[in-house]
């Protein structure tokens, strides 16, 4: 897999100094057109109004397929290694 938790350990990958920066994400929207699919992550917590997205991310169907492929392969390992993950009540909210 290529997911790494320290950015200075993946060769051929120049970061920015922000880049290696982690943000805790609860909140995904996830939108599409023909071109592309745009992913909004954010936090939302009980009593919030409305959700405080901190990141979005656009990227062209082929490398959304690629990316969810390897996040497949992730939660595989991760089952693997941990066991089952028990699911969220109330997770797959529809906008």
């Amino acid at each position: 897999m290529s997911l790494q938790a320290d950015p200075s350990k993946r060769s051929g990958v120049e970061t920015s100094t922000t880049a290696g920066e982690g943000r805790y994400a609860n909140y995904l929207k996830v939108g599409s057109n023909a071109t592309e699919f745009v992913l909004d992550f954010g936090q939302y917590y009980a009593g919030d109004l409305a959700p405080r997205f901190g990141t979005r991310i656009v990227t062209t169907p082929a490398h959304m397929q690629a990316f969810v492929a390897l996040l497949e392969q992730c939660l595989a390992q991760h089952v693997a290694e941990h066991g089952a993950i028990v699911p969220l009540d109330g997770a797959r909210e529809r906008n």
